[in-house]
């Protein structure tokens, strides 16, 4: 099982939650938020990934807490289109994989239709087993209230492509 630990707020975790656990099987995959409530009690869990969605004032107070999470991690997804602490990422050696709407993301949407995103990866990255997903662009279908998920659906799809 693997764990990955979410810092978000509670609707887009649970919008991460339902779309993860739709794609691949619960058992396997463990999703954790990550909030000032529970950056406490998780110096003891090691995470294989943790997404950097949406850092809240109290988690930026917790620069310290969060980069110690961070450091101790495989993969660190983070959302390009956000600012956050130049100083959080120090000492970070795990593999960083940025996504959003900014061209110079690993990971990016090119097209979004009621049906369909069209997700462009723009540099390599290997996955767990030692796997390359190259550069290029992949189809994938979505359901029509989804469309609105951008975001969540790039991090379900970095997920699976590092799990798988």
């Amino acid at each position: 099982m693997i764990f990955v630990g979410i810092v978000s707020n509670n609707k887009k975790f649970e919008n991460i939650k339902k779309i993860i656990y739709k794609n691949m099987n619960k058992n396997e995959i463990n999703l954790i938020n990550i909030n000032s409530n529970s950056i406490d009690n998780l110096k003891n869990i090691k995470f294989e990934i943790i997404v950097l969605l949406e850092l809240s004032k109290q988690i930026e107070d917790e620069n310290e807490k969060i980069n110690s999470l961070c450091k101790q991690t495989k993969y660190l997804l983070v959302d390009s289109d956000k600012k956050f602490k130049e100083n959080i990422f120090k000492e970070i050696k795990s593999n960083i994989i940025t996504f959003g709407g900014n061209h110079y993301s690993t990971v990016t949407f090119s097209s979004v239709t009621d049906e369909s995103i069209l997700i462009s990866v723009q540099r390599n990255f290997t996955n767990l087993n030692g796997n390359i997903t190259e550069v290029g662009e992949y189809y994938i279908s979505i359901e029509k209230y989804n469309r609105t998920s951008i975001y969540e659906i790039l991090i379900d799809f970095i997920i699976s492509k590092i799990y798988n």
